[in-house]
C-alpha cells in the first residue's frame, strides 16, 4: 500500500513538471517581475525623496532585496502554491512619512549619510518588529480576527492608504510635500507638465483595468507607457542626461551604490533619538501590515475560491520581514 502511495505522489509530482505547466509558470514569473519592479522603484522615490534624494538608488536597492526574500521566503511557506508577497503600499507610505520625519529631527551636524544610515536602520528595525508580530499573531492562531473588522472600518482604512500614496506621488512629481503651503510650487508650469502625463496614465490604467481583466493588461500597458516617454524623448531630442537634470528621470547613480545593508561600522552613524522618536509610527506600521496582509489574503480567497491558513500566512509573513530586516529590506 505504501509503494503504491510513494508511486501516485510521484506521478502527481510528474504532471506539475510538464513543460507547458513549467513554461506558464516562468511566464507568469516574468510578468509579476515586469510589475512589480516599477512598484519596488516607486516606493523607493517615495521614501527617499527630499533631502534623501541622492540616495535613492541605495533605496532602490533595499526594496528590490526586500522583494527577492520576500518572494522567496512565502512562495516557500504560503499555505498557497503561487502566492507573491512583495512589499507592500500601506508601509511604504508611513515609512516614508517616518523618514521625512527622522530627516526633520536630525541634528544640525549631521551629514546627508548619516541621515540616509538612520533612515535605514529604522526601516530594518521596522521590519524585525513587524516580523515578530506577524508570527507572534499566526503563532497565537489570531489571524479570523480580520473577519471582525466592520466594513466601514475597512473601507476607511483603504481610502487613507490611498490618499497616502497620491499624495505621496503628487509630491514626488513636484519635488514638494502636498500641502497648502507648497500649493503655489505645485500649479508651475513644469509641475502640471509632469502632473498631466500621470494622472492620465493612472486613469487610463483605472479604465482599462475595470473593463478588461486580462493578466497581460497590467505589464502591457507599463511597458507600452515606458517606451513612449523614450519616442517622446527621442522626438524632441532630449538626451538621457538632460531628462534626468529636469527631473524627469532618477538617478544619476554613483557606481556600487545599489544596495548597502547596515554594517556595524554604519551603525556609528545612526542618530538612534531620532528613530525612538518614531515609536508610534512603527506600531503603526505594525497595525497597518497586519490589517493588510489579512485582507489581501481574504480577497485572494475570494479569488481563488478556495479557504487559506490565515494564520500560517501571518508566520510566513513574518518570517519573511524578519530576514528581509537582515538587509535593510522594507516591510
Amino acid at each position: 500500500m505504501g509503494a503504491w502511495a510513494d508511486r501516485l505522489r510521484l506521478g502527481q509530482r510528474a504532471k506539475g513538471l510538464h513543460p507547458k505547466k513549467i513554461l506558464s509558470a516562468l511566464v507568469a514569473g516574468l510578468l509579476a517581475g515586469i510589475i512589480d519592479i516599477p512598484v519596488e522603484i516607486s516606493y523607493a522615490g517615495l521614501i527617499f525623496s527630499g533631502a534623501l534624494a541622492s540616495h535613492v538608488a541605495s533605496g532602490i536597492g533595499l526594496a528590490l532585496f526586500a522583494a527577492v526574500v520576500l518572494g522567496l521566503v512565502v512562495a516557500l511557506t504560503s499555505s498557497y502554491r503561487g502566492m507573491i508577497a512583495l512589499p507592500q503600499d500601506s508601509p511604504a507610505a508611513f515609512l516614508a512619512i517616518m523618514a521625512a520625519a527622522i530627516v526633520a529631527g536630525m541634528p544640525a551636524s549631521a551629514s546627508p549619510d548619516s541621515a540616509f544610515l538612520t533612515v535605514v536602520a529604522a526601516i530594518a528595525i521596522t521590519s524585525v518588529v513587524t516580523g515578530a508580530c506577524l508570527f507572534a499573531l499566526g503563532a497565537s492562531k489570531l489571524g479570523s480576527l480580520i473577519r471582525y473588522i466592520p466594513h466601514p472600518v475597512v473601507g476607511g482604512f483603504l481610502a487613507g492608504k490611498g490618499w497616502l500614496m497620491v499624495s505621496g506621488a503628487m509630491g514626488l512629481l513636484a519635488d514638494a510635500p502636498l500641502s497648502l503651503t507648497a500649493s503655489p510650487s505645485l500649479v508651475q508650469p513644469m509641475a502640471l507638465l509632469r502632473f498631466v502625463p500621470a494622472i492620465g496614465f493612472a486613469l487610463l490604467l483605472l479604465v482599462v483595468l475595470r473593463r478588461y481583466s486580462h493578466f497581460l493588461i497590467m505589464p502591457a500597458m507599463l511597458l507600452a507607457a515606458i517606451a513612449l516617454f523614450y519616442i517622446i524623448l527621442w522626438l524632441t531630442g532630449t538626451s538621457f542626461a538632460e531628462a534626468t537634470a529636469q527631473g524627469w528621470l532618477l538617478g544619476p547613480f554613483p557606481e556600487g551604490a545599489l544596495w548597502q545593508p547596515l554594517t556595524l561600522s554604519a551603525l556609528r552613524q545612526v542618530y538612534w533619538p531620532a528613530i525612538a522618536g518614531q515609536a508610534a509610527t512603527i506600531a503603526t506600521i505594525v497595525l497597518v501590515s497586519a490589517v493588510s496582509l489579512l485582507l489581501n489574503t481574504s480577497a485572494l480567497e475570494l479569488t481563488v475560491r478556495r479557504d487559506m491558513e490565515l494564520n500560517r500566512e501571518l508566520r510566513s509573513a513574518g518570517l519573511a520581514n524578519l530576514l528581509t530586516a537582515a538587509g535593510g529590506g522594507l516591510t
